[in-house]
């Protein structure tokens, strides 16, 4: 992604949401990778079982992210968060899991997370021009 790019996405929601699902997967790895993540890579394509991007956090820890680029309307539910708990650790062997979102989580998924004592800090992007974080 372009140097401009970059700048715009971090200065307005809308940048985001104008990103295509690729485009966003690219910048979550960018950000990943400005905050010391190493062999950082876009795995995300059809079948691929709810990773879209994978890393190693700074003190080694393999950290697993599924990015959903949704419209404003739209919200993240239950069942993404459910196949990515399902995914995340058995299939990805993630040691960290990091959930980004464009849009909401609905009450449900917020009351999954709760139940499987996921640690949840949630910034929405029409809330601070941030994406969400499980």
């Amino acid at each position: 992604m372009a140097e401009q790019a970059r700048i715009q996405a971090l200065r307005t929601v809308e940048a985001v949401w104008a990103m295509d699902p690729l485009q966003f997967e690219e910048y979550v790895a960018e950000l990943c990778r400005r905050d010391g993540c190493t062999e950082v890579r876009r795995v995300g394509a059809a079948n691929d079982l709810g990773a879209d991007v994978t890393g190693r956090l700074p003190d080694g820890r393999k950290l697993v992210v599924p990015c959903k680029r949704y419209a404003k309307h739209r919200t993240v539910g239950s069942p993404d968060l459910q196949t990515f708990n399902g995914t995340a650790r058995s299939e990805h062997g993630a040691d960290v899991s990091l959930f980004v979102a464009s849009c909401r989580f609905t009450r449900q998924a917020r009351a999954f997370a709760a139940r499987h004592a996921w640690s949840w800090s949630m910034s929405t992007c029409s809330d601070s021009g941030t994406a969400a974080q499980l």
